[in-house]
């Protein structure tokens, strides 16, 4: 009789055991997987270029201007579809070469801008990856258009939101001019003073930035009234920028950093955010309609039509059949383009660990600079043209063939992770497992459901408030656990032989199941990957998958703590209710049989 005692109470004492090592377990994933979030938007917040170095600017690689002045206006948040409403630019485009123009996520303001006057993509210029205070907006690493000027003797300036004072050195610029707001008036006192120094200071280089647009987006979505309305003015003020314009001795480049979804947001790689409008227009353009371009090539053409070297960092291209060039002007813009690719994608093979640059490109830019100097000038531009492509490919290799290698060395590790959880649903199966498996389905299914319900998207564009968006996915994970625990109190409570210790065990293992199944989405984000951002920029969708489901395996683990006592205590209340309900019907029962 004691030893039976003994190994009742053994066997009690190892099963309360178990549950307070599930809890404690629970516990540990989420403070886990909560430093494992922050440590990845961190590693997004500082993401640094994986170049060793960076490309030396060269003084030489100047050639014959095509216009010895180019304003670049900035249109933040304008649509490419909402461009086309806009009567202003529908003129300019009549008279100048027009195109889509796509920009690469991050499409946030100070990454897309950084693009714009470097000529780099995102992943080489460490343009800020994460919109930042303004206390936290560093300035630009890489070469720009600013320091290319300077170093061919010419001037240029900035009108524009505070944040290119820290963006740009001063030490760049002849001139300058800041708001600290994004709204009409500023935008007012930006063309105000625009043309002012157009029309006094004459900057062969002008960058003019409205600002308007963006907050309008963010607040009312791409699609509504108070969108297109505003976009209309900032339409009025680019054709006002315009007509102070000499265009026969003179290029305007029009251009929107990103746009915004219909119900607002940007960040993402979504069309309606990535595609934005693109137009140039006078000395030395060829007008018409051209084929889609990339925010990367605005910068090297620029430096083009002003005769300066292409930024050092640029991985961009010379819109050559946008400019009215002879043969000799044509082949030396494309040689000293050559040349700079040549020594970014050295440097860049260098710093991946991926050799060096073939013989072919690297050759091809040496005999088009020969062809150059002995007048062959056709032979020229196509052997740099080749180089270019050559370049860019070898750097698109080697970037791929080591992102795979990464990949291949994470695949066992990974895949053990997620087999030895379902060797151990294996061996414990039964039909209790069974509904818990389907409870936990339903539960992340639900959850899913509430995010699409509400309009959101898996992309950084739906991303617009960090503490909004936590306290939305506490609310939608406690409605998505409904279900789940409606099937686990329903499989429960049929049970007669239920124990107290059995509820506490579906509710782990309901929460436990929860987990696994969002692991499997966290297996494949890392897999793809890796835990975090390091040497270079992965899918943004994905980026954004990754740190949802995180988020949601906090939440889970968290309600891990909760959930088997919420549903102990709903039983009990349902048995006590039962109980009260069956004496009520037997006192009835007896006082009629009296």
């Amino acid at each position: 009789m004691q030893k039976a005692l003994r190994r009742h109470r053994r066997a009690v004492l190892a099963r309360l055991s178990l549950v307070v090592i599930s809890l404690l377990a629970f516990a540990a994933i989420g403070a886990a997987s909560c430093y494992w979030l922050l440590s990845y938007v961190d590693s997004l917040y500082t993401y640094r270029t994986p170049l060793r170095g960076l490309p030396h600017p060269v003084e030489e690689g100047q050639t014959e201007p095509v216009s010895p002045q180019v304003v670049l206006v900035i249109v933040s948040g304008l649509r490419e579809d909402v461009s086309q409403q806009l009567p202003g630019l529908a003129a300019l485009r009549q008279n100048g070469a027009w195109a889509t123009m796509i920009q690469h996520p991050a499409t946030y303001p100070y990454s897309t801008w950084t693009t714009l006057v470097t000529g780099a993509h995102p992943e080489i210029s460490n343009a800020p990856q994460m919109e930042k205070d303004h206390d936290y907006i560093q300035p630009i690493k890489v070469d720009h258009l600013f320091a290319a000027a300077q170093r061919a003797g010419l001037n240029s300036g900035i009108v524009g939101h505070q944040a290119w004072a820290k963006l740009v050195s001063p030490e760049f610029l002849y001139t300058r001019f800041y708001v600290q707001t994004r709204d009409a008036e500023a935008d007012a006192w930006v063309a105000s003073r625009a043309i002012g120094f157009l029309r006094y200071f004459r900057p062969n280089l002008l960058v003019v930035q409205l600002g308007q647009l963006d907050p309008v987006g963010l607040a009312h979505g791409g699609a509504s009234q108070e969108y297109l309305e505003t976009a209309l003015v900032c339409d009025a003020i680019v054709s006002q920028i315009a007509s102070e314009l000499n265009l026969r001795r003179s290029v305007l480049i029009v251009v929107g950093d990103h746009g915004h979804l219909d119900e607002g947001g940007r960040g993402g790689d979504e069309p309606v955010v990535s595609r934005v409008p693109f137009v140039m227009l006078g000395q030395g353009v060829r007008p018409g309609e051209y084929g889609p371009i990339t925010g990367e090539d605005i910068a090297p053409t620029i430096a083009a039509i002003l005769g300066t070297s292409v930024p050092s960092a640029a991985n961009g291209h010379i819109l050559f059949d946008m400019l009215d060039l002879d043969e000799k002007n044509r082949a030396e813009k494309a040689v000293i383009l050559a040349e700079q690719r040549v020594r970014l994608a050295n440097m860049y093979l260098y710093s991946i660990g991926m050799g060096t640059l073939s013989e072919t490109a690297e050759g091809d830019a040496l005999v088009a600079r020969s062809s150059v100097e002995v007048r062959n000038y056709p032979s020229a531009y196509w052997l740099a043209r080749f180089s270019v492509e050559q370049a860019d490919l070898e750097m698109s290799e080697a970037r791929e063939d080591r992102i795979l290698a990464e990949r291949r060395r994470r695949a066992l590790p990974i895949t053990i992770a997620v087999l030895l959880p379902l060797l151990f649903i294996w061996r414990a199966r039964s039909r209790r497992i069974l509904w818990l498996i389907v409870a936990a389905t339903l539960s992340v299914i639900a959850l899913h459901l509430l995010y699409v319900n509400e309009g959101l998207v898996y992309s950084l564009s739906g991303l617009r408030d960090l503490r909004g968006f936590a306290e939305a996915a506490i609310r939608r994970e406690a409605i998505a656990l409904l279900p789940g625990l409606a099937i686990l109190l329903w499989q429960t409570g049929r049970d007669p032989k239920i124990t107290v210790v059995d509820v506490i065990y579906s509710g782990l293992g309901f929460n436990g199941l929860s987990l696994y199944l969002l692991s499997l989405g966290l297996a494949v984000t890392v897999y793809l990957n890796g835990p975090l951002i390091t040497w270079y920029l992965p899918d943004f969708r994905l980026v954004f998958v990754q740190g949802t489901l995180l988020l949601q395996a906090i939440l889970v683990a968290m309600a891990g703590l909760v959930v088997p006592w919420l549903a102990l205590v709903i039983l009990w209340t349902a048995y006590q209710a039962n109980l009260g309900t069956r004496r009520l019907a037997n006192l009835l029962l007896h006082r009629r049989h009296t």
